[in-house]
């Protein structure tokens, strides 16, 4: 991999933007770039994170963030040929190629929600790389959730009333970053939303629960203490009560205790 110098890559990267109504064109400068800044030395799974099940370049993150910057702007002022090259981008089965689909998608204005909530829910439950359900779950629906967030609340609720656990991954972390905004107003909808799925504490989702009623228990601490309660009260299921306790430890700790006591 090659010693990035800032000015080389903002040339590169704005080269490969003019390719920008020529999908096929731009998806060559694309590998070629990366290919440039790939990790030829990199190791799989040593930082933590098991390896992609995909192809990677394994290039560095200020990589692929000038690349988007550059791109980025042309979505803004073209959002149908945006979405023309989204759908070009995500059929290279590429770690890296996907992730700048993902942010691209969640630059575009939402009012093509449609197209985009049926191309995130597509490739998020076949994409079979876990990495990138997150990425289009947190980047992909940015502006739809910034401008349009009751469609995604909805949206939400229909994944999950889907039994397969890549739809429930997908609408619980698509929550997560929803309720995380200060302007979203509708957390009694989340909890109406999450309490089936909180009582049966699933344990192949059990971690995107986690953080769904982490992000609750600093937003509003006291409703997330009610709801924690209730949930103990109604559900017998030890996987439940492990469940709490671990959202118990964001609470304030006269919360913590008197849910303690109350159990």
């Amino acid at each position: 991999m090659p010693a990035i110098h800032l000015a080389r890559l903002r040339l590169h990267a704005a080269q490969l933007a003019q390719h920008f109504e020529q999908p096929d064109e731009l998806v060559k400068a694309l590998h070629e770039l990366l290919d440039y800044y790939a990790n030829r030395t990199h190791h799989a799974g040593r930082s933590g994170e098991p390896p992609p099940l995909i192809l990677a370049y394994h290039v560095p993150r200020p990589v692929l963030r000038q690349v988007e910057a550059e791109l980025v702007p042309l979505v803004h002022s073209d959002p149908d040929k945006a979405m023309a090259l989204c759908d070009t981008l995500w059929k290279e089965a590429n770690l890296e190629f996907r992730l700048i689909t993902a942010r691209l998608l969640g630059e575009i204005p939402p009012n093509s929600q449609d197209s985009i909530l049926r191309r995130v829910e597509a490739w998020a439950t076949t994409c079979n790389e876990d990495r990138l359900v997150t990425a289009l779950a947190e980047m992909g629906l940015q502006r739809l959730r910034e401008e349009s967030p009751l469609v995604l609340l909805n949206q939400v609720e229909a994944w999950l009333d889907n039994e397969e656990t890549v739809y429930i991954q997908l609408a619980l972390r698509s929550i997560a970053p929803l309720i995380s905004n200060p302007d979203f107003e509708n957390i009694p909808g989340v909890f109406r939303l999450i309490t089936p799925l909180a009582r049966k504490a699933l344990a192949m989702v059990e971690p995107d629960l986690l953080d769904v009623m982490n992000v609750l228990a600093r937003r509003t601490p006291r409703e997330t203490f009610y709801f924690l309660r209730q949930i103990l009260m109604t559900s017998d299921d030890p996987r439940t009560a492990r469940c709490v306790r671990q959202a118990l430890k964001v609470l304030p700790i006269d919360l913590q205790s008197e849910l303690r006591r109350a159990h």
